[in-house]
C-alpha cells in the first residue's frame, strides 16, 4: 500500500519557493497545489494508475482523481502499486516517492 505518510517530495523546477511549514503537512502542500476532486490527500489510502490517470482510493471507499487531471505527468512501478508518481505542469513538477 502506498500512502503519503511514506512519501518524500523531490522539488522540481518552479517549486523552490514552496516550503512545507513546521505546522503543515505534505498533504496540506499537495491539497494547495495539486488538489483532488472533492477530497484531501490526507484521506488517501492508496494511489493507483488507471487509463493513464491518477486515482486516489479514499478511506471512505470512494475513488477520486485530481481536480485538474492534466497535472498527472508520469509514474514508475506497477499501475496497481506505483513506486513514484510525478505531478506537475509546464512550470512546476514534483515526484512523490511512495
Amino acid at each position: 500500500m502506498n500512502t503519503l505518510s511514506q512519501a518524500n517530495i523531490s522539488q522540481g523546477k518552479g517549486l523552490s519557493g514552496y516550503q512545507i511549514v513546521a505546522n503543515g503537512t505534505v498533504e496540506d502542500f499537495l491539497d494547495s497545489i495539486f488538489p483532488l476532486n472533492g477530497a484531501s490527500h490526507g484521506d488517501v489510502l492508496q494511489y493507483r494508475i488507471y487509463l493513464m490517470s491518477l486515482v486516489a482510493h479514499l478511506k471512505t471507499g470512494l475513488c477520486v482523481g485530481l481536480l485538474n487531471p492534466g497535472q498527472f505527468s508520469d509514474y514508475d512501478g506497477e499501475k496497481e502499486n506505483p513506486s513514484s508518481i510525478v505531478l506537475g505542469n509546464s512550470e512546476q513538477q514534483i515526484e512523490l516517492q511512495l
